[in-house]
């Protein structure tokens, strides 16, 4: 018996290896037969954009980060102009345009190495899925982060989304899931990846705190109070050293302290125009006009600056205080629409642009609006107008519902409290701005907390068969 045991042990562990090295094969030849063929389609046919850019570069961000990279590749200066410095637009990205052209000189050069970066982010999905449940919950979620729509775009194009959402995962792996959790220098890794994360896109600017928040919680009993308080410094510590030397640069540039001026600009800009252009029923362009009249005579690209900060911003809270309780319900409901928001509909709608310069035929306005506006009949006209795409709104209501249900049941609690607390970090501070390339940052947060809704589901009912585990896997 006691030979058998020694010779049918390394058999499993054989066994389990072999599956899993086909479940990473299945998940690289995924990437190599959907991505590589698809970016050659758009290589051949996508059309110049208004700016008379070739794909894989886009209008708007896509055209000023390219632009800050030539700036710095030729005049090593951050600036859009070639003389002011520019401060809404964090460095993360741009500088990460900016050496690979250096080096490859070509836009698909960036393209191909995004979706490396995909390849290396599923991977990490999946060790997360591994550790917590199983690895066919890590290749179940990885490969939902492959196949999704947005993963495919914005893997192609010249965006930042790609870049911070690898850097988000593998932050939140070296941090909660890495053998080196516990590590001073894997903890040390994970504050500056974070801090990088942020020079991508400083929408992540507090996450620092949540991070520590539940590093704190989830290993009080495993880990001496004095050591843990340690290693959380030592995190925030690598988070400050990353973002530091951008600060300064801002105070000396601007004479403001701060990360980006872009928090204060979208409020100003976006969020109280959209709030008041679906409560009276105005043109939003009518009331952006107006708030720019309580300016001293600012431009749009004037707002942006730091030194403008503070003034606009007095001006968006004035309309907000208003009616406080109204704009809190209309930023609270645009959650709805940052969680449900439709990948399959926005990749159609932007390939018909890239492709043949054709406009979305659907209606711009969002469907929580018309339901906050209680127009019970434009809300069925807009669910038919989206024909086909309506199966994908119930996908994600479905992934949505198993991601808070995965908060209610204890087993595995603590990493459902994680994912679903980085989603809605995420969900409120983007707030009225909702849109499918804003929540595809945390989608393998997404996917990862509904299998863990699903897995307790499946454990505490007997919808499913029960198995007893003959490896339990640890708590943390």
């Amino acid at each position: 018996m006691k030979d058998q045991k020694i010779t049918f042990g390394p058999w499993i562990l054989k066994k389990n290896t072999v599956k899993i090295e086909n479940k990473l094969f299945i998940l690289s030849a995924a990437v190599f037969l959907i991505y590589l063929p698809t970016i050659f389609l758009f290589y051949k046919f996508a059309m110049p954009n208004s700016s008379g850019r070739p794909f894989p570069v886009l209008y708007g961000d896509s055209a000023d980060y390219l632009a800050l990279a030539d700036n710095i590749i030729k005049f090593q200066s951050f600036t859009l102009d070639g003389q002011r410095p520019v401060d809404h637009i964090t460095p993360g990205y741009p500088l990460f345009l900016a050496l690979i052209l250096s080096i490859f000189k070509s836009y698909y050069a960036v393209s191909f190495i995004q979706i490396l970066l995909v390849a290396i982010t599923s991977f990490l999905i999946f060790k997360i899925g591994e550790k917590i449940i199983s690895s066919t919950a890590g290749f179940v979620a990885a490969f939902l982060y492959i196949i999704n729509p947005s993963t495919l775009y914005y893997s192609m194009v010249i965006m930042s989304d790609v870049l911070f959402s690898f850097l988000l995962v593998l932050s939140v792996y070296l941090m909660f899931f890495a053998n080196s959790k516990r590590d001073r220098a894997g903890i040390f890794i994970a504050g500056l990846l974070l801090g990088f994360a942020v020079l991508v896109r400083p929408i992540g600017m507090f996450l620092p705190l949540l991070f520590a928040t539940f590093y704190f919680f989830s290993n009080k009993k495993i880990i001496d109070l004095k050591k843990l308080a340690i290693l959380i410094f030592i995190f925030i510590t690598a988070y400050g050293f990353v973002l530091t030397p951008w600060i300064l640069r801002n105070k000396i540039s601007s004479g403001v302290w701060g990360i980006s001026s872009l928090g204060s600009f979208n409020l100003f800009n976006y969020n109280v125009p959209l709030f008041l252009s679906v409560k009276y029923d105005k043109d939003i362009k009518e009331i952006r006009t107006s708030l720019y009249e309580e300016t001293n005579g600012l431009n749009e690209q004037e707002a942006k600056r730091f030194e403008h900060s503070k003034e606009i911003q007095i001006i968006a809270l004035k309309r907000i205080f208003q009616d406080p309780l109204g704009y809190a319900v209309f930023h609270l409901s645009k959650i709805f629409q940052f969680l449900g928001g439709n990948s399959s509909k926005n990749f159609y709608v932007d390939t018909m642009e890239i492709l043949r310069h054709k406009s979305s035929p659907f209606p711009h306005i969002a469907l929580i609006d018309l339901i906050l506006k209680k127009e019970i009949r434009l809300s069925w006209e807009w669910l038919k107008s989206q024909h086909i795409f309506n199966f994908e709104y119930l996908i994600w209501f479905v992934i949505v519902m198993l991601s808070f249900a995965s908060i209610v049941f204890r087993k595995y609690r603590w990493q459902a409290l994680l994912f679903v607390s980085i989603i809605l970090y995420f969900a409120v501070l983007t707030g009225p701005v909702a849109h499918v390339r804003y929540r595809f940052q945390v989608e393998p947060f997404m996917f990862l907390s509904a299998l863990l809704g699903f897995q307790s589901f499946r454990e505490r009912t007997f919808l499913f068969p029960r198995r007893r585990a003959k490896h339990p896997h640890p708590s943390v």
